[in-house]
Parts: structure tokens; sequence; C-alpha cells
């Protein structure tokens, strides 16, 4: 019964055979609309994937670019750093390769460069690199500095001075003094009283004057100017030198002992060269050295040279009964009274011993004092420390040329020292730009007296620095 009744109120549809049909070709539609969406779907993703790719290809070629253009930047500051101004104003364009590559290229601007001013001039380039498609541009601008003392007047005691007695210290020069820290630049030597400069000028002969800021090079930055150089660790070498042998750079080792009239003694830190200025055998040129030097001056024998050192130095005669004397190599030309074959001996060797390049030609002549490679030969002696001076009262000492000591920290430490019993005579300018009070003891007397004309110029160095870099 209730089978029939259910049987009995049943519905079929109309048609059922067709909607039957239309049902199946729905979801064929929706079957094709669905791959059509994973169709396009996948295609969205492919060209994302090469959108990215190809972003990737040019981000890595500009950075490449960029790699290649700062490489060539460092490049040509490396050429130009070893140039002068006339010699940059002659570049104007080039290739930097690496082997047979090209890395980059660089162009001068002259168009967009900043305009010389206050004696400052400017150098621009533009160096461009390529990688792929991309390409990179830094501009460069450069200006040259110049760093060193150049020429002077008269001598400088920055860290102030300090005199035994009103007599002490005598003269004709300008002389420039810092603050000794006891309310003056002069002290009295129990440095308890001072003297002001109105006292200090009165019968001295000197102009005193504040001292001036003033920087010159380091033994350091006069190395590769010297022609021997004796190192630290025991090794030595040769430079800028012209004769049998030429040298040309400050790393040709030589032994030591193939330099006459130099002895060395103690080791590590606590290692000392001496030089005996008897020696006939010491070579002309400029000597350089790697910590501390004795200078045992003697009245058998001048010493004619430049001495640079990069620790503390001390000048010394003893009892001989004559005057040591001393003389930076131009300076031995303007004052000493022997023949000019003689001079020139002394100054500048010979091509059997070593022709000194920068102040002398390849025949043994000396050049005109007016570069500032020739200029290191107006230095006697130059330290990075402490100069002391110890003279005795049958043995004086006459120095000529130009004594320079940048060192001396202050408090305790003297910038120079002059002990002893006798008389000191220096014919140039003393210079001490330390912040140590530079001291003279109650029993020297030390007189300073003007160099002759082109004796007081001493080097500068002119650097090619960077003032400004972008990408362009």
């Amino acid at each position: 019964m209730c089978n029939h009744q259910v049987f009995r109120t049943m519905r079929f549809p109309v048609n059922s055979r067709q909607m039957h049909k239309q049902a199946g070709f729905a979801s064929i539609l929706l079957i094709l609309l669905i791959g059509l969406a994973l169709t396009t779907l996948v295609i969205g993703m492919v060209t994302s994937v090469r959108s990215l790719q190809d972003s990737s290809l040019t981000t890595h070629a500009q950075t490449q670019a960029q790699i290649k253009s700062a490489i060539g930047y460092q490049a040509l500051s490396g050429l130009l750093e070893t140039l002068n101004a006339t010699q940059i104003d002659q570049i104007d364009n080039g290739e930097i390769k690496d082997g047979t590559t090209l890395t980059a290229t660089y162009k001068k601007v002259t168009t967009d460069c900043p305009a010389e001013a206050g004696g400052t001039q400017y150098f621009c380039y533009d160096i461009t690199a390529k990688s792929g498609g991309a390409s990179s541009v830094v501009r460069a601008i450069y200006t040259e500095i110049t760093t060193g003392g150049g020429a002077f007047d008269g001598s400088i005691f920055a860290g102030g001075l300090e005199v035994g007695h009103e007599r002490n210290l005598q003269g004709n020069q300008t002389i420039q003094v810092g603050d000794a820290g006891k309310g003056s630049g002069i002290v009295k030597g129990n440095g308890n009283n001072y003297y002001t400069v109105e006292d200090f000028l009165d019968g001295t002969g000197f102009t005193v004057k504040p001292y001036q800021p003033t920087t010159f090079l380091t033994a350091e930055e006069l190395r590769p100017s010297s022609n021997y150089i004796f190192y630290a660790n025991g090794k030595c070498a040769k430079n800028n030198l012209y004769g049998a042998s030429i040298y040309n750079t400050e790393t040709e080792p030589v032994t030591c002992s193939s330099i006459s009239g130099i002895t060395v003694s103690g080791s590590g830190a606590s290692k000392k060269w001496t030089i005996d200025a008897a020696s006939s055998a010491i070579p002309a040129g400029v000597l350089w050295f790697e910590g501390e030097v004795d200078i045992n001056l003697k009245s058998s024998r001048d010493l004619v040279n430049t001495i640079i050192a990069t620790g503390d130095m001390q000048v010394i005669t003893t009892n001989q009964g004559g005057a040591g004397k001393a003389y930076a190599p131009y300076h031995y030309y303007l004052e000493s009274s022997t023949d000019l074959t003689t001079k020139k001996a002394r100054i500048c060797g010979s091509s059997a011993t070593g022709i000194p390049t920068q102040y002398c030609d390849t025949t043994g002549t000396l050049k005109t004092i007016d570069t500032e490679r020739t200029k290191i030969s107006n230095i006697l002696f130059f330290s990075d420390k402490i100069i002391t001076f110890e003279v005795k009262n049958n043995s004086p000492m006459s120095l000529y040329g130009n004594i320079m000591g940048i060192g001396g920290g202050g408090g305790t430490s003297s910038s120079g020292k002059f002990n002893g019993t006798g008389v000191i005579n220096i014919k140039g300018n003393l210079t001490f730009t330390g912040k140590g009070v530079t001291k003279l003891n109650g029993h020297v007397n030390v007189i300073l007296n003007n160099g002759s004309s082109g004796g007081s110029a001493t080097p500068a160095q002119k650097v090619m620095t960077l003032s400004g870099l972008r990408y362009m």
C-alpha cells in the first residue's frame, strides 16, 4: 500500500531525456572553463618567470657595470696620484684594461667641473663601464693639495723655548715661538721665571713672533727621495742612484756592510745606528734610518750629507781641539771654501760610487735647487722625534743647513735639547714643530744665523686627492 501510494505520487519531468543531455554539456563547459583558467594561470606564471629572469639579468648586468666603473675609478686614481697638475691637464681620455680585456673608459669633463678657486684647481673625469646591455658612469672630481714645508722664514719652536740664561741664544733670525705653558713662549731655565717677548728681544738680535702652525713632511714621506736606506730589521737598500749600478726604487736590497761609515748596535727596539763623520767612505747622498741615530762629528773631516731618521737623533762632538762641521749638500756648495771640483765630489760622488739623482745630474754636477726633489739637499738633520746636541767646550759645533725635528709630544718630552759646555753655530733654520719645549741648558750657547739665499726651501709634496664622487 505504501509502495503503491509512493508510486502514484511520483512525477516524472517532461522530456526527461533532453534534460539529462543539457546537464552533461554544462559539465563539459565547466571543465573547459577550469582548463582555460588553468592555462591562463600557467601562461601568466611563465610570463612572470620570464619577466623576473629578464629583471634579474638586467640587475646583474647593472651591478657588474657598477663594479667595473668602480674598478676603473680606482685605477684612474692610482694613475693620477703620481702626476702633477701640469701632467694631468694633458690627459683627456683613455681606456682601462685588465690585460687585454676592456674594463672601463674615462673622459675629462670640462663643462660641469668646479672652477678654480683660491689657487685650488679641479680635474673631473667620467669613468664609464658596460656589462651586457647595462652601463654605469662614475664622475670623479680630483684636486691637488700641497703638504710639507716649502720655504720658511727663520727658526720655529712650536712647543716653546726654555733658555738657561739671557745670553744662551743669540742670532739674527726671525723666530716663531709657541706657548711654553708658563704664560709665555720663552721660559727661563729654572722653570719658574719667563721672559716676555719684549724682554727677550732686548739685545738678542732676534725678531720674535707667535708660532703659526706649520706642517712638514715626515721621515716616511721623505724615504722615497733618499739614497741609502737602513731598516730596523737590519736590511738595507739603495735608491735614486746613477752610476755603474743604477738604483731606481727604495726596495732594491744591498748588504748593509757595503755602505761604509755606518755601524749598528743593539737589536729590536734598542737598535741604534752610528755615523762616524771622520770616515772618508761615507757615500754622498741622503742617508735614511728607521730607528735611532748617533752622529759623531770630528774636526778631522766635514760631514756632507742629509741625515733623516724616524727615531731620536743625537749629534755629538768629542774632545778633539777643533770644530766638528756638518753641511747639508747644497749648503756645502754655498758655504764651503774648498774648490769647486772638491765640492762636486763631496756633494755628488761619482759614477763609481753612485750619483744622487735628486740634486745631481749624470755627470756629477749639482742641479739648480728649484724642484721638490732637489730641495732635500737643503736638509742637514731631520727626525720624526727628538734631536739632542751634545757639545764640548774645546770642540765647538758648526752646522750648515736646515735642522728639523717634528716630534716631542709635550709634557716632559722635549722637541730638542742642547747640552754641553760649548758653542753651537747654526747657519740655517732650526725648526722644532713638536709640542715639547726646546731646551737649552745653562752652559751651552747657540748662535742662529740666517742661511744663504735659496737654502731655506725644504721639500713639499703635491698630492692629487679625491674631492667628490658620484654616479651619473
